[in-house]
């Protein structure tokens, strides 16, 4: 089982991972051959997708932003955003993510240059208990109990989000 990360959960951590954003590839060359840079990324379990700032983009060749016409719910309420592809993004050196859609974000003054989404995050195995959160490349073993609380609080979590989309919609529709 390899372990990826494993962070106490403390209100004043920040849980970010090392990623490696590497510079498009037309010439076919080998991975190791192609620039890259460091990225610090914030593990993002409420988003669905990966999102890297513009500046940092537009820093290793990333020019061709597309306007999605799809609206998400963020903790700022709906909103759109561009997305581009990027020819691959590595976590840990380890894992890479070839011709990955990310959105692209507006960020300025932080010393983060993105987040991990679920697009990403939904390959490995997350386990989270009061004190640790853990991403694994393989799974966590869960007993039936374990098994049964988490589809109670995966159900729990689904109708607090049902309802939140619904507020939006009627917000919107007033």
């Amino acid at each position: 089982m390899k372990l990826l990360l494993s962070l106490p959960l403390y209100f004043k951590h920040t849980m970010k991972v090392k990623c490696f954003l590497y510079s498009d590839n037309p010439s076919n060359k080998s991975w190791k051959e192609i620039e890259y840079i460091p990225l610090r990324l914030l593990i993002d379990t409420g988003a669905s997708q990966t999102a890297i700032t513009k500046n940092i983009l537009i820093k290793m060749g990333y020019t061709n932003f597309k306007k999605s016409n799809v609206k998400k719910i963020t903790a700022t309420g709906l909103a759109t955003f561009e997305t581009t592809n990027v020819a691959r993004l590595s976590i840990a050196k380890e894992y890479a993510f070839s011709n990955l859609e990310v959105e692209v974000l507006d960020w300025s003054n932080t010393a983060l240059h993105g987040v991990i989404g679920m697009d990403v995050l939904s390959q490995f195995y997350i386990y989270s208990d009061k004190k640790t959160f853990t991403i694994q490349s393989q799974p966590i073993i869960l007993n039936e109990t374990e098994k049964d609380q988490e589809i109670s609080r995966l159900t729990e979590q689904n109708a607090i989000l049902e309802n939140r989309i619904k507020q939006l919609e009627n917000n919107l529709s007033a």
